[in-house]
């Protein structure tokens, strides 16, 4: 996931997504399940985008066998914590179908692909290219929407912003629905975290970081409440709409409880990437929060897992 925009187009953002009240939470699912499937970006690619390139991205150097951090991203934490095997990348006949650099589909900044969540030839659709049903016994994840906003731009208007979130969020439901129509009933969302306490977000200033903070904010509470007037009915709507077993974790408030009182997850830095440079790693990856500019290290991943399986009830 990566955010990178100017103060101009995120005071535009802010402004334009600031449509629904605070973000509740969701009923948990049961506590077993048959399989782990994944969909999303790079906070939950497990090696796709390595077997992609041929192992050129992620650079082996600085990230750890095809994962965008020091080590296991947080899927392979909850995997543990559910009793299943590790996850592995579905180009290599695994169940985990997230990419680096995905988006959620087809919006008027982004044309959809094949890394994409939706679409012919996305995430959803490859997994339905090689099961004619769902396992409805599974656990299905999907975390994605970050790399979206960064079609926000300076020549946007407030209304260009809405239809962008609202696209972004069509896009995370009629993957949702897609899943349900084949056969899932137990789904994972989650938010998006706080993209503005990033170090690349900060770098470029505290009115930037806020404003960053504030979208995402706004993003998760349509995500989660929807609004009528953009046709969007909000994920707890959606749920029981189509009889799932919806689990919504809030990225968001675990970002941001990390960062308020670093200690309790045993870390001292929460604002500087481990990783400030190709091959340029701190002495001590496992007391800092990010290990680099947008990615978490693998400790915060593992207690983002922890943290994850806990609202699943395991």
């Amino acid at each position: 996931m990566m955010f990178r925009t100017i103060s101009r187009a995120l005071g535009a953002a802010a402004t334009a997504l600031s449509l629904v009240a605070a973000v509740p939470q969701a009923a948990a699912a049961p506590t077993s399940f048959s399989a782990l499937y994944a969909f999303g970006d790079s906070l939950s690619d497990v090696g796709n985008i390595f077997a992609m390139t041929g192992g050129a991205a992620p650079d082996a150097a600085d990230y750890h066998n095809g994962q965008w951090s020091n080590g296991n991203v947080w899927l392979q934490t909850l995997a543990g914590r559910l009793g299943l095997a590790p996850i592995t990348a579905s180009l290599s006949g695994g169940t985990d179908y997230a990419y680096g650099g995905a988006q959620s589909g087809t919006t008027l900044a982004h044309i959809g692909g094949l890394t994409d969540v939706t679409g012919a030839t996305g995430q959803i659709a490859q997994f339905g290219a090689t099961h004619a049903a769902a396992d409805p016994n599974a656990l299905y994840a999907l975390w994605i929407g970050g790399n979206d906003l960064l079609g926000i731009n300076s020549s946007m208007t407030p209304l260009q912003v809405q239809m962008l979130a609202a696209q972004t969020i069509g896009n995370i439901e009629s993957a949702i629905a897609s899943l349900a129509a084949a056969g899932a009933k137990n789904l994972l969302v989650l938010t998006l975290p706080d993209v503005g306490k990033t170090p690349q977000v900060l770098a470029g200033g505290p009115a930037v970081s806020a404003t960053a903070s504030a979208i995402a904010a706004s993003f998760n509470q349509l995500l989660l409440n929807g609004n009528a007037g953009v046709g969007i009915p909000g994920l707890s709507a959606l749920g029981a709409t189509l009889g799932l077993n919806l689990t919504i974790f809030d990225s968001f408030a675990f970002m941001d409880d990390a960062i308020a009182d670093p200690g309790a997850f045993g870390l001292t830095n929460v604002t500087q990437a481990c990783l400030s440079a190709p091959l340029n790693a701190c002495a001590d990856p496992d007391q800092y929060f990010f290990w680099d500019s947008i990615h978490p290290t693998a400790v915060a991943h593992a207690a983002l897992g922890n943290a994850v399986a806990r609202a699943l009830g395991v």
